[in-house]
């Protein structure tokens, strides 16, 4: 914790170093803290897929359901324009908000259509799998 503030303080503009920080807090159980870390974080660098990911999820624990939502369709978003490739973890992450609001074929959908992009990811053939969808 005290070693990611010392990088902040000394480069305040690294969107990396807020993310540090974040994790660092959330080990520490401080959740208010690590949340406004990754704001800051999105404040500096709107695109950041981790702040975005760990933001997003952070907010659905907390019930801010559609909010969370929000932040991981971006982060999708951001992956496929950037063509970074699979993140199952996402995918999973959205599948089970969209469930929590009551969009399960959202969800289904969302998992039909990344097994279709990528047959052979393991990941991916498990939640499938496990969800039953084909």
């Amino acid at each position: 914790e005290i070693v990611h503030k010392a990088a902040i303080v000394l480069n305040p503009k690294n969107a990396n170093f807020y993310v540090g920080f974040a994790l660092a807090l959330l080990m520490n159980k401080k959740k208010g803290l690590a949340t406004e870390s990754l704001k800051e974080c999105l404040r500096i660098n709107p695109n950041h897929t981790s702040a975005l990911q760990i933001l997003g999820g952070l907010l659905i624990k907390e019930g801010k359901i559609s909010d969370g939502i929000m932040l991981l369709e971006k982060d999708l978003n951001i992956y496929e324009e950037k063509d970074y490739g699979l993140n199952s973890g996402l995918i999973e992450n959205l599948f089970n908000a969209y469930q929590q609001i009551g969009q399960e074929e959202k969800g289904r959908s969302l998992i039909r259509t990344y097994v279709a992009k990528y047959p052979d990811d393991e990941n991916m053939l498990r939640l499938s799998g496990k969800l039953g969808i084909r």
